[in-house]
Parts: structure tokens; C-alpha cells; sequence
């Protein structure tokens, strides 16, 4: 990335198997899928084309998670998760309330040889 700007953007969190019930491989895969308004913000800052690999840090009141991104169609300020990783992140499940993370893109590394 150009620079040393940080990514991040807090999100709502939706079950990623209430927003995608049909496709169960992502139910357990550790990626997320996060809007397409945080790609361009990232295309944004980064001054390049869409990196190669992105990691991700998913954090919630002092826990935190790494992860990929399955894809950048989420709904505008949600972030589609898999329950286990909500479980480590120690989201509640109180029905009717909304649940933020913060989500931070980790820097790319440059390409090995």
C-alpha cells in the first residue's frame, strides 16, 4: 500500500448464513464478506489494483480475529460473518440488537521470491 494510511471501518454484523443460506461453504471458512464501498475505500488509499490477498483484523471490545474476504457484496455497512467466529468475538445473540466489530485491513506484503 501506498503510504502507512490505515483501512478501518466499523460494521454491523449479520450471520453470513442468514445472508447467504445458499452457499454453506462459506458457514465455516474463515472469510467474511464485507460492502464494496470498504474494496473502493481500500482501492482508494492504496493507489493500485485490487491486491492479490487480503487479510483482515475483525476486533470487539479487545477480541480479535484474522480472516480472509470471500466476496465485496455485503450490504452497505454490514459485514457477513461465520458463526464461529462471532462466538470468538463474543457477540451476543440478544435478538433486536445490533452487534458492531471494527475491521482492519492489514497491511500487504510485498510479493516473496
Amino acid at each position: 500500500m501506498a503510504g502507512n494510511s490505515t483501512i478501518r471501518k466499523s460494521f454491523q454484523v449479520v450471520r453470513i448464513i442468514e445472508a447467504m443460506p445458499n452457499q454453506p461453504q462459506w458457514h465455516h471458512s474463515g472469510r467474511v464478506c464485507l460492502p464494496s464501498q470498504f474494496l473502493a475505500s481500500i482501492l482508494v488509499n492504496s493507489g493500485s489494483d485490487i491486491p492479490p490477498v487480503m487479510a483482515f483484523d475483525v476486533a470487539k471490545d479487545g477480541f480479535h480475529i484474522k480472516c480472509g474476504v470471500v466476496e465485496f457484496t455485503a450490504k452497505r455497512g454490514q459485514i457477513w460473518m461465520p458463526d464461529w467466529m462471532i462466538e470468538r468475538l463474543r457477540i451476543g445473540s440478544q435478538p433486536g440488537q445490533e452487534e458492531r466489530v471494527t475491521v482492519t485491513l492489514l497491511p500487504i506484503l510485498p510479493k516473496g521470491n
